[in-house]
């Protein structure tokens, strides 16, 4: 038998209304510690709902089905409205499935060790060097995007670049972006960078306010890591970082510090609309008003609004 869980917005009165309902009284709400156990989710909110289940899958995420019951939904491509009849073909038939690509971040500490113990403080056998380590609880799989910023510093961020360990620029400004092609549509977009299909295997790299004219957003292939640290020359000390907007307060390299960005072996399967290719140019023309400009009036039409005007 299949096991259904149900993900829910709490703060949406008409999400926690469906939830409760009788027609989803076999629909057990959301509990992290049966994840195991799950062989669909399905959401009910916005795109935040969506990403907050894929920050509760760090690793094999099951199906989940989103229906929009949130501010923009550009993640969830069903109507709450036929919730019904998309279910039951979710469940009985077979639905189409969207892998959308995560990233796996991970957080490597520089640790001062002393290499020998002196017998004085003046005793010149004694050094320290520093050892770097990635702790096993810094490791994270994330849907949208990582956001590496300044936060308080007065000082801009210099942050620099190496992709397969070998440097290649650093940018200096606000912060950088290191985006998935379903988060190249949030934050990065907002930030002027270009959009990425959720089936293209690629992440995108955009600086946040950059000092150059010249510092543009680029496109790398999955396969790459990337890694990411402060500049030794800085003046600022400190970078904070978040994953899809969550735990920026808590979240902080220093210098000597690095981040590494890689494509994640753990996708987040969704289920998708009749066409998972052209659906989501559905999403940015209707939801994102994508290229779309107001048609001037005809003089016709302009001459017959003036006489109604004036009678």
């Amino acid at each position: 038998m299949l096991n259904r869980y149900m993900c829910v917005n709490r703060n949406d009165p008409t999400a926690l209304s469906a939830a409760d309902s009788p027609k989803n009284s076999s629909i057990i709400v959301f509990d992290c510690t049966r994840a195991d156990d799950i062989d669909l989710v399905v959401c009910l909110g916005g795109d935040g709902t969506l990403l907050k289940i894929g920050s509760m899958f760090q690793r094999v995420v099951p199906p989940v089905i989103a229906f929009c019951l949130g501010t923009l939904g550009f993640l969830a491509p069903f109507s709450f409205t036929s919730f019904e009849s998309v279910l039951k073909h979710a469940i009985e038939g077979s639905p189409n499935c969207l892998m959308r690509m995560r990233l796996c971040c991970q957080v490597v500490r520089s640790v001062p060790q002393e290499k020998s113990v002196a017998s004085s403080p003046d005793d010149p056998s004694s050094s320290i060097s520093v050892s770097r380590s990635i702790s096993p609880d810094t490791e994270y799989h994330f849907l949208n995007e990582l956001v590496i910023d300044r936060g308080l510093s007065p000082s801009s961020c210099d942050l620099v670049v190496k992709v397969n360990g070998k440097m290649v620029t650093h940018f200096e400004g606000d912060g950088l972006i290191v985006s998935t092609p379903t988060g190249s549509t949030a934050y990065s977009m907002a930030t002027g960078a270009s959009m990425l299909h959720p089936c293209v295997p690629a992440f995108l790299l955009t600086p946040i306010n950059s000092l150059t004219l010249s510092s543009r957003a680029i496109v790398l292939p999955m396969s790459m890591q990337l890694e990411i640290s402060i500049n030794p020359a800085a003046r600022c000390k400190v970078a904070h970082f978040s994953f899809d907007g969550r735990s920026r307060e808590c979240n902080m390299i220093n210098k000597g510090d690095a981040i590494l960005v890689s494509g994640s072996p753990y996708p987040m399967p969704c289920i998708s609309g009749s066409d998972q290719q052209v659906d989501w140019f559905c999403g940015l023309n209707h939801l994102l008003n994508w290229n779309t400009r107001n048609k001037r009036a005809d003089l016709h039409d302009c001459l017959d609004c003036s006489d109604m005007a004036t009678a």
